[in-house]
């Protein structure tokens, strides 16, 4: 007797509901991965301490009260809100800043919203990823339009003028980390059931 064969309707099912959610799984958005030697903000007091590197950019002694951005058109309609902001870091010696924020703002930067990340973590020989979901900023202003944000900025968090030394790589928009699960989840149950009909 072949125990085998009912597994075959729950593999068309799992197949199936991997196929409805392949439309809304979405790929990141890279607002700047940094790996551009030629990369520069458009403006603030960060511009004078930027290194450009291969794979990273270095902002080094500068003050936590300042920052840089730079113009740039993205729409995020479809990830917001559920998806998140993702940058990776890395603490550069005598660092004293205790905070950093990533802001997405639309035109003319009076509607924005900030995304404060703790450096208590990060270590000076390996990159760590940092995520903030996109409908929890830690403050805003105003009324954002996902649809067309236009300009993104990394800045201390204007608490003292302290040592501000951190490298960045990787700044994007990520989609909500159950899609990503329930589609691994769902392929490698269907991987299973293939080899044990093989078998």
């Amino acid at each position: 007797m072949n125990m085998k064969r009912p597994l075959l309707p729950l593999a068309v099912l799992i197949s199936a509901a991997i196929t409805s959610l392949a439309p809304h799984a979405r790929a990141a958005v890279m607002i700047n991965d940094f790996q551009n030697t030629g990369f520069g903000f458009d403006y603030g007091s960060f511009t004078g301490n930027i290194t450009n590197n291969p794979t990273y950019i270095a902002i080094a002694n500068a003050t936590e009260s300042g920052g840089a951005g730079t113009n740039a058109v993205f729409d995020l309609s479809s990830y917001y809100p559920s998806g998140q902001v993702q940058i990776e870091a890395r603490l550069v010696s005598g660092n004293l800043a205790n905070n950093f924020n990533v802001i997405l703002a639309t035109t003319s930067g009076t509607d924005y919203n900030l995304y404060q990340f703790s450096t208590a973590g990060l270590n000076t020989s390996t990159f760590t990823v940092l995520t903030a979901d996109l409908d929890a900023p830690t403050s805003s202003t105003g009324t954002m339009n996902w649809a067309s944000i236009t300009q993104y900025q990394l800045q201390g968090d204007y608490s003292t003028t302290n040592n501000f030394s951190l490298e960045f790589r990787n700044l994007e928009v990520v989609p909500e980390p159950a899609t990503w699960v329930l589609l691994a989840g769902g392929l490698g149950v269907l991987a299973v059931l293939r080899r044990r009909k093989i078998g």
